[in-house]
C-alpha cells in the first residue's frame, strides 16, 4: 500500500506536461507496432481467424503480467519499473522485422512464429509497465483535477492514434500494401516508442512500498465493498464483451465489404475521431453528471453503434462509405467512452493509498476477460464458417449476439453506486440540453482562466445561459478578491433558476459577512429570492449591519422567508434616522409580515417632520396594499403624481359610468374629489359619509377613520387623495349603487 505524494501546483502542471509529450509520442507509436497493423499483417501471411483472435488476446493478457511489475515495485521504484518495461517492449518488437525476409521465401510459419514472438515479447513487458500508469497520473494530479486529466490523457492517445492511423494509410497507399511498407511501418513504430519511453525516466516518483500488505490483503479488503464488487463484476462484462468486437471490427471491414488494408485502416483512424470527440465530451462533462451518468451514456451509444453491423446491408460506392464510417465512428465513441470512464468510476471508490494494487488488480480483469473474449470471439466466427454460414451471416450472427450481452450489461450499469451530485435521471437531462452544455462549457472556461477581464466576459455570458449547471464552478470565483468578478459572479447566480448546490449556498451565506459594502447585499437578495431558510440566522444579524444595502436586501430576504421572529428588530428601524432605503425595504418586508390591522404603523413617516416625497410614496403604495386596492390606487396614483387635478377627474368619471344612477343611495359630496379640499373641511366631509359607507367598519377602516382625523395626516395631499380612492371603492365593491350628487357640502 503506498500514499500519494504531495506536489506542489506548480509542480505538477510540469509533469503533465512531459506526460502529454509521452502520450503523443507513445500512441503514435503503438499504432505502428501493435493492433490492426499486426492483424492485417497476419492476414497477409496467410494466418488462420483462430489466430488473429490469439494475437489479439495478448494485447488483453498482457494486463495479467502487472501483478510481476508490482512485485519489482517493491525493489525498485514505480517509476523505473515502468521506464524500462516501457523501452523493453518497444525493443521486443525487432524480430517482426525479419517477417519480410521469410515470407517473401515462402516460410509463412516462420513468418507468423516471429509475429507471435514480437506480440508475446511487446505485451509481456507492457504488462509489467503498466503498474506505474495509475500512480503516477494520482501522484502528478489533485482529487479535483484528475477526472479531467483522465479524459485529457484519452483525448490525447486518440489524437496521436488518429494521426498514427493516417500515416500509416498514407504509407500502404502509396507502397499498395507492400510487405516491406508494413517492415518500414514497424522500424519507425519502434523508433518512435524508445524515444517516447526516455520520457517516463523524468515522470515525477511515487513512493516505494513500504508495507507487509500485499495485493491479496488489499484486494480482500476492497472486495468487501459492495460498490466496488458491483463495479468489477460489471467491469469483467465490460471488457470481455468489448474485446470481441475491438479486434475484428477492421477484419469485418475487410472480409464483407472486400477493403483494402489501407482502407480498412482509414476507417478506424476515422473511428479516432469518434473517440477523440468521448475524451473531449467528458472532460466538459464528468466533473458534473458523474461517471455512472456517463457509463450509462457510453453503453447506449455502444448499442446503438452495432445495429448496422447486424443489418450490414448490401452497398456500394458512397453509401458504403458513409455506413462504414458511421460503424466505426459510434462504436470508438461508444466502447472508447465506456473504458475510459471504468479508469475513472474506480478512482471514485477506492482510496488513495490502494491506487497500485487495485489498479493491479484491476488490469488483470481486463486483461483475463478481454483475452477469453477476443479468442472466443475468433473461435465463434470459425465454428460460424464451418457450420456453413456465410461470412456475411456469420458477422450479423457475431455483432447480435455481442448487441444482447451489451443490453445485459446496460443493466448492471444502473445498479453502480451513484458518485456524483446528480441522480442519473438528471445527469443524462443535462447531457441532452443544449443550454446546459453550453453553460457547462463557460463553465469549464472559467475555471482554467486566469485573467480578471475574461473572466468577467465568460460571467457575463453565463449570466444569460440561466443554467444551474455552472454552480460548481461558481464557488471559488465568489472568493475572488476583486469586486467585479464577485459581482459579475453574483448576476449569474442570481440569473439561475434553483439553487441546489451546497457549497454555492454556503459561500454565498459567507459572503454576508466577508464582502460588507461591496457584493454582501447582492447575495442576501439572492437568498432571499431562492428561500434558502439555513440563512436565517446569518440574515437576522444582518438586520444591524452597517452596510444599508445589506441591511435593506435582509430584511427583505428574511420577509420572502416569512421569519416572523425578526419583526420586532425590522420595526425598530421605522425612524426618521434610518437610511430612506433600508425603509423603502422595510414597507416592502412588512406588507408580507403584519396583518392588515397594523396598517397604522405604514402611516408612521407621515407624522414625522420632513418626510422625502420618495419615502412617502412608498408608504401610501404599501398601504394601499395592504388595504387591498393596490391594483385600483396605482394607476390613479401614478395619474395623480403627474396631475392631481386629472387623476381626481378621472376617479370621478370612472365611478360615475360604472355606478348605476338612481335616486337612492349614500351622497358623496362632489368636494371629496376636489384637489383643493382640504384640511378640515377634507376631514368634515369623510366623518360625515364614513358611518354611511362602513356600516359596519372593520378594525382597518377605523384604523383609516382615526388617520384621516389626524391632522398630521390629512395635511399631505397624497393621504388624502388615497382615503378618496379607498371611500369610492368600499361603495363599488359593496354594489350600493350610491348616486353621486353635484353638490357642496
Amino acid at each position: 500500500m503506498q500514499a500519494v505524494p504531495t506536489l506542489s501546483s506548480g509542480q505538477r502542471k510540469r509533469a503533465r506536461r512531459v506526460h502529454n509529450i509521452f502520450q503523443l509520442i507513445n500512441n503514435f507509436s503503438f499504432l505502428l507496432v501493435n493492433g490492426s497493423i499486426v492483424t492485417l499483417y497476419a492476414l497477409k501471411a496467410g494466418a488462420p481467424v483462430v489466430f488473429l483472435g490469439l494475437v489479439s488476446s495478448l494485447n488483453f493478457f498482457s494486463f495479467m503480467c502487472v501483478p510481476l511489475g508490482h512485485l519489482a515495485a517493491r525493489y525498485i521504484s514505480v517509476v523505473r519499473v515502468y521506464a524500462w518495461a516501457w523501452l523493453l517492449r518497444y525493443l521486443s518488437m525487432i524480430p517482426i522485422l525479419g517477417v519480410p525476409f521469410f515470407l517473401v521465401a515462402g516460410k509463412n510459419d516462420i513468418a507468423i512464429t516471429l509475429m507471435f514472438i514480437s506480440s508475446i515479447g511487446f505485451n509481456l513487458f507492457r504488462g509489467v509497465g503498466m503498474v506505474g500508469n495509475n500512480p503516477v497520473i494520482a501522484t502528478m494530479t489533485s482529487e479535483k483535477e484528475r477526472s479531467r486529466y483522465i479524459a485529457l490523457v484519452f483525448m490525447l492517445t486518440f489524437l496521436a492514434s488518429m494521426i498514427g492511423a493516417l500515416f500509416l494509410v498514407f504509407v500502404l497507399k502509396i507502397a499498395k500494401d507492400s510487405i516491406w511498407a508494413y517492415a518500414g511501418l514497424f522500424f519507425v513504430g519502434i523508433v518512435s516508442g524508445v524515444w517516447a519511453s526516455c520520457y517516463v525516466f523524468y515522470f515525477p516518483e511515487t513512493p516505494k512500498v513500504e508495507t507487509k500488505q500485499n495485493l491479496i490483503q488489499v484486494v480482500q479488503q476492497v472486495m468487501k465493498r459492495q460498490s466496488f464488487r458491483i463495479f468489477i463484476i460489471t467491469y469483467f462484462g465490460i471488457s470481455f464483451t468489448m474485446s470481441m468486437v475491438r479486434p475484428f471490427a477492421v477484419v469485418y471491414t475487410k472480409e464483407v465489404y472486400n477493403q483494402s488494408d489501407s482502407a480498412s485502416i482509414l476507417y478506424t483512424s476515422i473511428g479516432f475521431l469518434g473517440s477523440l470527440l468521448m475524451g473531449a465530451f467528458s472532460r466538459l462533462t464528468v466533473n458534473f453528471v458523474g461517471t455512472k451518468a456517463l457509463y450509462i451514456f457510453y453503453m447506449s451509444m455502444a448499442i446503438i453503434s452495432l445495429v448496422p453491423a447486424i443489418i450490414s446491408p448490401a452497398l456500394t460506392g458512397v453509401s458504403l462509405v458513409i455506413f462504414l464510417l458511421l460503424f466505426h465512428f459510434l462504436s470508438n465513441l461508444g466502447m472508447q467512452g465506456v473504458e475510459s470512464n471504468s479508469q475513472t468510476y474506480l478512482f471514485g471508490v477506492i482510496r488513495p493509498t490502494e491506487v497500485s494494487e487495485v489498479f493491479t488488480f484491476y488490469y488483470m480483469i481486463y486483461g483475463l476477460a478481454g483475452g477469453i473474449g477476443a479468442m472466443l470471439a475468433g473461435e465463434l466466427l470459425n465454428m460460424a464458417h464451418k457450420i456453413g454460414l456465410s461470412t456475411l451471416d456469420s458477422y450479423r450472427a457475431f455483432f447480435l449476439l455481442v448487441f444482447s450481452l451489451f443490453v445485459l450489461l446496460l443493466f448492471l450499469l444502473a445498479r453502480l453506486q451513484n458518485t456524483g451530485k446528480h441522480s442519473v435521471t438528471e445527469s443524462l437531462g443535462y447531457i441532452f440540453s443544449m443550454r446546459d452544455m453550453k453553460a457547462l462549457s463557460l463553465a469549464n472556461k472559467l475555471e482554467e482562466s486566469s485573467s480578471p477581464a475574461e473572466q468577467i466576459h465568460i460571467l457575463h455570458e453565463m449570466t444569460r445561459s440561466e443554467s444551474d449547471v455552472s454552480e460548481d464552478f461558481l464557488v471559488e470565483t465568489l472568493s475572488s478578491p476583486r469586486e467585479e468578478i464577485r459581482h459579475q459572479a453574483l448576476y449569474a447566480i442570481e440569473s439561475m433558476p434553483t439553487l441546489k448546490d451546497k457549497n454555492l449556498i454556503m459561500a454565498l451565506i459567507n459572503e454576508l459577512h466577508c464582502s460588507l459594502y461591496t457584493t454582501a447585499y447582492i447575495a442576501a437578495r439572492i437568498l432571499g429570492r431562492m428561500k434558502i431558510t439555513r440563512s436565517i440566522p446569518e440574515m437576522r444579524l444582518c438586520i444591524s449591519s452597517p452596510d444599508y444595502r445589506l441591511q435593506a436586501e435582509a430584511i427583505f430576504a428574511l420577509a420572502q422567508m416569512k421569519d416572523q421572529k425578526s419583526l420586532p428588530a425590522m420595526l425598530n428601524l421605522l425612524r426618521p434616522e434610518t437610511n430612506p432605503y433600508v425603509l423603502v425595504k422595510l414597507f416592502a418586508s412588512m406588507e408580507r409580515l403584519l396583518p392588515t390591522s397594523k396598517i397604522r404603523l405604514f402611516f408612521r413617516p407621515m407624522y414625522w417632520h420632513k418626510v422625502q416625497p420618495e419615502l412617502g410614496r412608498e408608504a401610501l403604495l404599501s398601504a394601499a396594499f395592504m388595504l387591498g386596492m393596490l391594483d385600483t390606487f396605482y394607476p390613479f396614483y401614478c395619474t395623480f403624481l403627474k396631475s392631481p387635478q386629472e387623476a381626481y377627474q378621472s376617479l370621478l368619471e370612472q365611478y360615475q359610468t360604472s355606478t348605476q344612477m338612481n335616486q337612492r343611495g349614500t351622497q358623496l359630496p362632489v368636494n371629496l374629489f376636489n384637489v383643493e379640499t382640504k384640511g378640515r373641511t377634507f376631514m368634515n366631509i369623510c366623518n360625515t359619509v364614513w358611518p354611511q359607507v362602513f356600516s359596519k367598519p372593520s378594525e382597518v377602516d377605523e384604523a383609516m377613520r382615526s388617520a384621516v382625523n389626524n391632522p398630521l395626516m390629512i395635511r399631505h395631499e397624497s393621504f388624502r387623495f388615497m382615503v378618496a380612492v379607498y371611500i369610492t371603492k368600499k361603495m363599488r365593491h359593496e354594489k350600493a349603487h350610491h348616486k353621486l350628487i353635484l353638490g357642496g357640502v
